[in-house]
């Protein structure tokens, strides 16, 4: 007899039973022992394909030897019913075997044979199990019973109870979504509820016993299964049947056709569809079927199948107003009376009326206001709808990727009636403004707000299509003022920039054509820059001293900007630069640059040289000598000034109730002529460090060739102390080279030269005891003072023992 054990999923498992296969050589029928004729199939004979695994048509190739030896091996490891068929042939090669390359390919690949290999190491291992348990049994036939915990895999620690599986968060789609721990009893008793209604046995049997077992038991689930598990209104659609459901729509929808049958078809009535979808709806009720929702388009379709070209539907031209529907056999006048009456009631309806004599309700709205309401209503609507037809019809003609040229108003102009539209609402009492089709004019600052509100609607309307200059410029700025994602994509959401992933493209795209360009010139200037006026190069260095674990690796890099005197007289030409050569950049996806490899000029330090000798130039030591004594009159009036007295003839001692300013108010208020405005460019960034002898020759011949290309004899370079100290040692060993170079240290490090020096002249004259006595400077600073490390304390400090 046979003996057979109840698995939890129904099925009944024979564990007396071998799973045998008998094979015939010249049909390669397989049998199942055991097996009815049903589940019999026939296979490919030895003649056509040997290892047919796959449903594949085609070509048969003829097995050679070679072919043959490797389908034995893989025969031989698989062990599987083509082993047994080509063992029982003996291994001996047929006159006519052959196979598809396809199934060729898949029965000999070592990644299918290890597949293969793995399944039925598992299928063994459970068959294995199955049988042990069965020995281990003293009934010979067990009957059904209620599934256990160890039959049924009831979900692990790290896997969520309701899916038993991982899935993606809905928000960031590259992360997976968290657990959440079952940790409160109204939980545990909603799921153990949900599960028996379902009759999900691995939820009930992990919620088998009390709330407190279940919640010490470190159940977990997805919030979001959790919701869809728990939800009252798929609950309910499974404590009824489908039949059930079925018929309350059936009854239903039965009743509905009667009653359009008997009023609309026979009884020539005219009724809107909104109305019988009400209808429908409290028949539905009626019948016991919850109706969250039913689409008038649904019940439209379902009448049209049922009477076909009896009923007619007539979509008046308002779009929130209701279709009509009617028999098609009605006259067209009975329907344009319809419209007709329909609209004058609208009009003249009242609340309520009684024995012919018209009143109006108090608690009833008027009906001539209600009239007004509803125009209005209306005339909103076709405002809206034009308005949004005028900003999807704009166009963007922005290129890739966009430059500050493009990010301005006269490239991305809105139309008239949008801007009048936000002028008339945004600019308060427009009672006295003339109506008229050219743009309103308005003052900057409303200006500038009427245009911040009409590039977000574009944006908003367009679904971030349409990008305007501020949905560009303002997250770049933001960007690049805070450094922080997080407040682009809180100005994104609320539909005021682009998002973080268009941001990181644009600056790509920038970054990339500046890339392009530089390797396509040899040297590449800033666009601000012009032919005509005095430049100067500026360089300095930039480092960014990364924590890393060896101290090793951290960015270090040399920048340099070109400035240059804003011209004073509008009218005077200036020579315009060569146009840069555009180059064609196409949109990518990427939002990363790749470094490109940066290799310093060499320059061969040798043998320290001496510098050369310096002729001075006397002819202009009597002009500054001049300029000089003017300067200490000056100094000397303010001196005096300061040493003024009060109301009372008392000398000032309280800086409060000082007048005259400082030292630097004093000269900036009678200096009535004020420095131009620069005009600043940023260079190409030097990836090496300026310590390097070989960075500080290429920002030197950079500089020299920049200056020829500008047409300037002169080429004034512009350096920190540690980088002029550099240069110096490679102008004095090349001044053939850089004869033209003006070596220049930049005004704060010259000062601060001066301050240590003067420090250091009075170091010994009890300098630092009168500042610390006088509570200027505290003791612990006057360190940093005396030897200028610390500059606004130092300028600070000399100033007052000047005064």
């Amino acid at each position: 007899m046979a003996q057979e054990v109840f698995l939890a999923s129904g099925d009944v498992f024979d564990v007396t039973r071998e799973l045998t296969v008998d094979f015939d050589l010249s049909t390669r029928r397989c049998r199942r022992a055991g097996a009815t004729e049903q589940t019999i199939h026939r296979a490919r004979p030895l003649s056509e394909c040997v290892c047919h695994c796959r449903s594949v048509k085609g070509k048969i190739i003829v097995a050679s030897q070679k072919s043959w030896s490797t389908l034995l091996r893989a025969a031989d490891t698989r062990r599987d019913s083509i082993w047994r068929l080509l063992k029982k042939n003996s291994g001996r090669k047929p006159d006519r075997a052959g196979y598809h390359r396809a199934c060729y390919q898949n029965y000999t690949s070592k990644t299918q044979i290890e597949k293969y290999i793995r399944r039925q190491s598992k299928y063994c291992d459970k068959r294995s199990q199955s049988k042990a348990a069965f020995q281990r049994s003293s009934v010979t036939c067990v009957t059904p019973h209620r599934s256990l915990r160890s039959s049924i895999e009831a979900g692990s620690n790290s896997k969520c109870v309701i899916c038993q599986s991982t899935k993606k968060d809905k928000k960031n789609r590259r992360v997976d979504e968290k657990l959440r721990l079952c940790s409160t009893v109204t939980a545990s008793n909603r799921l153990r509820e949900a599960a028996y209604l379902r009759q999900d046995e691995p939820v009930i049997l992990a919620f088998s016993g009390s709330s407190l077992d279940a919640i010490a038991g470190d159940v977990l689930y997805h919030p979001s299964c959790y919701r869809n598990f728990t939800h009252s209104g798929n609950l309910e659609k499974l404590k009824d049947t489908p039949e059930e459901r079925a018929d309350a729509y059936t009854k239903a929808f039965a009743s509905l056709v009667a009653e359009v049958e008997s009023s609309i078809i026979s009884g020539e009535e005219i009724m809107p569809l909104n109305q019988i979808l009400r209808r429908c709806v409290s028949l539905l009720t009626e019948n016991g079927a919850e109706v969250l929702s039913y689409r008038a388009e649904k019940l439209k379709r379902r009448l049209k199948e049922t009477f076909g070209n009896q009923l007619a539907f007539y979509r008046q031209q308002n779009p929130s107003l209701s279709t009509i529907v009617h028999s098609s056999s009605l006259p067209a006048g009975q329907i344009a009376e319809f419209l007709k009456r329909k609209e004058e009631d609208s009009v003249m309806d009242t609340c309520s009326e009684s024995e012919g004599d018209a009143f109006v309700d108090p608690s009833c709205g008027s009906p001539i206001q209600d009239t007004l309401v509803n125009t209005a209503v209306r005339d909103v609507y076709g405002v809206a709808t034009y308005l949004r037809q005028e900003m999807l019809s704009m166009s963007s003609s922005m290129l890739w990727p966009p430059d500050a040229s493009q990010l301005t108003e006269e490239r991305f102009p809105i139309s008239d009636i949008l801007y009048n539209f936000l002028a008339w609402t945004l600019g308060g009492d427009t009672s006295d403004a003339p109506i008229t089709t050219e743009r309103v004019a308005l003052l900057p600052s409303l200006h500038r707000r009427v245009l911040s509100v009409a590039y977000d609607m574009i944006f908003t309307a367009s679904g971030g299509r349409i990008k305007s200059p501020k949905h560009i410029s303002l997250p770049v700025t933001i960007h690049h003022l805070t450094g922080s994602t997080q407040v682009v994509s809180l100005l994104n959401r609320f539909g005021h920039s682009v998002s973080v992933a268009q941001l990181q493209e644009v600056e790509t795209g920038i970054a990339e054509k500046i890339l392009k360009e530089q390797q396509t010139d040899s040297v590449t200037l800033p666009r601000v820059i012009r032919n005509g006026s005095f430049t100067t190069f500026c360089w300095d260095n930039i480092d960014l001293c990364e924590e890393t674990l060896t101290g090793k690796g951290t960015t270090h890099c040399t920048n340099g900007i070109i400035v240059q005197r804003q011209c004073l007289h509008p009218c005077s030409q200036t020579p315009e630069m060569p146009s840069h050569q555009e180059m064609n950049c196409y949109r990518t996806r990427r939002r990363t640059v790749h470094a490109v490899p940066f290799v310093p000029m060499h320059f061969n330090a040798g043998r320290r040289c001496q510098p050369l000798p310096y002729k001075v130039d006397t002819s202009s030591v009597g002009t500054s000598l001049k300029h000089h004594e003017s300067v200490l009159r000056q100094d000397f009036a303010w001196l005096i000034a300061r040493l003024g007295s009060n109301e009372d003839g008392l000398f000032i001692q309280r800086e409060d109730d000082q007048i005259v300013p400082g030292w630097s108010g004093f000269n900036s208020r009678i200096n009535a002529q004020l420095p131009a405005v620069s005009v600043v460019g940023y260079l190409p960034v030097i990836h090496a460090s300026p310590t390097q002898l070989d960075t500080v020759y290429t920002l030197l011949s950079k500089s020299v060739e920049m200056a020829h290309q500008l047409g300037q004899d002169d080429t004034v370079v512009v350096a920190d102390q540690a980088i002029y100290a550099k240069a110096l040692d490679a102008i004095w060993k090349r001044p053939q080279e850089f004869k033209s170079v003006v070596l220049r240290m930049g005004a704060f490090h010259t000062s601060l030269v001066m301050l240590a020096i003067i420090g250091k002249r009075f170091a010994e004259s009890d300098f630092t005891d009168l500042v610390v006595e006088s509570g200027v400077v505290a003791t612990g600073s006057v360190g940093s003072v005396v030897s200028g490390r610390h500059y606004n304390r130092s300028v600070r400090v000399h100033k007052l023992v000047f005064e």
